[in-house]
Parts: structure tokens; sequence; C-alpha cells
């Protein structure tokens, strides 16, 4: 088996500018951004500071991509006027090779949220007569239903979704959030991502969870898949994992009493963007 190696690049920023830091990082070449030190083993950060993370393949951690890094963060100061912003600390950190796609299986456990039951395909845990279970196996995709505001999310789907809805989920990752607004009762989820890997992992997620569903004969199609398009039918929108600037600025252009949800707490206002946490 070919293991996956991978570099951490880690900035060490004062309190209040992770946000444009983590925005700072969004290059091609870079994964998800996450805040806080890898684990409570790690060396503590400065008092008044928080640690920024992001991650590339170790095949793409090139000397261009590293002065390409700190060129950028180098901007950062003289474009804010902070000077607070000037040599920030950086730290390439090679990881050891490590199979991704299948580590995950150590620490993942059953979860619960609402009537949903999240459970592995080879669990054999029991569930409530009225539960509604979704088995969910993520791999390298994003969507594993750990992260605080993918729960808020499925909370925020069992809540405003109605039987019959048409709804698209952008960035959907493994899957779970169409998933579960098709266990709701969406006549039609729409699902789009730019991971390769989203469209197998979804597909499988909406096959071990919905087949067993009972549906009307004229939705059956329609839910019984995850359907990952570029189109942008007219839907319910319900966010999550977005960047403030654009979080910010979709929920500003919509009627705010329409039903929607939006766990950044961004909905209808305008929010620094230094002081919110997707």
């Amino acid at each position: 088996m070919s293991l996956t190696s991978w570099t951490e690049i880690r900035v060490v920023v004062p309190q209040g500018w992770e946000e444009l830091v983590a925005e700072a990082l969004a290059l091609d070449e870079c994964t998800t951004v996450a805040f806080g030190r890898s684990s409570l083993a790690a060396d503590p950060v400065p008092e008044g500071c928080e640690m920024v993370r992001t991650f590339v393949s170790s095949t793409l951690d090139t000397p261009e991509l590293r002065q390409t890094i700190r060129s950028v963060l180098e901007t950062l100061a003289d474009t804010t006027g902070a000077e607070e912003l000037r040599n920030l600390p950086l730290l390439f950190k090679p990881l050891p090779p490590e199979d991704y796609a299948n580590s995950w299986k150590k620490s993942w456990k059953p979860f619960r949220v609402g009537r949903i039951a999240v459970l592995a395909p080879w669990s054999e845990s029991r569930t409530r007569p009225d539960d509604l279970v979704m088995r969910l196996e993520p791999g390298a995709t994003f969507g594993s239903g750990r992260h605080p505001t993918t729960r808020l999310c499925m909370a925020a789907v069992q809540r405003y979704c109605q039987p019959g809805a048409r709804v698209l989920d952008a960035g959907t990752g493994t899957g779970i959030l169409a998933v579960t607004a098709a266990l709701c009762g969406a006549r039609e989820v729409f699902g789009f991502d730019i991971d390769p890997h989203s469209k197998p992992c979804a597909d499988e997620l909406a096959r071990r969870s919905l087949s067993a569903v009972p549906l009307p004969t004229a939705a059956s199609r329609s839910r019984r898949q995850v359907l990952l398009t570029w189109s942008w039918p007219t839907s319910t929108p319900i966010s999550s994992n977005c960047t403030p600037g654009l979080c910010g600025s979709y929920w500003r252009r919509k009627d705010t009493s329409s039903s929607a949800a939006c766990p950044c707490n961004m909905i209808g206002r305008r929010a620094p963007p230094s002081r919110r946490r997707a």
C-alpha cells in the first residue's frame, strides 16, 4: 500500500487575525485550514496568539511554493497597516507517511444529531425505532461529521428542510448534508465539490443511507441519488465552513426572512473578518 505524505504549514498569528491569515494560505496547492495546536502535546503558542495550520502534499511541497507562502504572508502587514503581522513565525513540518484514507477509523465513533444516527457501514450499534440511519465512511473526503459546523448544519437541515424541498449542497464532500436533506424528505438534492473523491463517496453514502427509506414513486430517483453538478437551481441554502467574506456577502444579498441557516452567525449582518470563525 502506498502511504500519503504531507507537510504541515504552521503560522503563529496574533489573536483576531486568524481568518485573514487563513485566507492568505488558501492557495491552490494547500488543503483545508485548521486553527489551534495539532494536539494537546504540541508546543503551546505565546499568550495572545493562535496557530493557523494548513497542509500540502509532499509532492507539491517545493521551494517555489514555500517562497510564495512567505511572500503572501509578508504582504499582510503592508496591506493592513498592522505591524503585528510583520515577520509572522512560519514553520514547515513534514508529517510521517500515513494511510489517511483509513486512519480515521481508529478514533471515529457513531454519533447522533436529532433523529439522524450516523454509523459506520460495519457498525452493529443499536438504533431507536424512529431513527433515520446514515451509514458513513468518509475516508479521505471532507465531511466525517466531527466538525461542529457540520453537526450544526445537520440540525439546521432537520429544522428547516420541508418535504418536497430542493436543496443545494455547495462543497458537498462526503454528501453528509445532502443525504441529511434527503432523509428529511427533500424532493431533489444537488451537490458539487472540487474534490475529485467527493462524488463516489457521496454516491456511496446515498446508496447506503437512502435505499431502505420508503419513498413516493415520483421522488425515488432524485432522493436516492446525490447528484453532483455545476448547475445552481433555486434552493434553500444551508451553509457551513465558508469564509467570512463569502458567507457575509452572500447573505447580505439575500432576503433574510426566507428559510435559511448559517452556523457562522452572519445571516444578514456585517461581521469583521478577524472576529468570525467559519
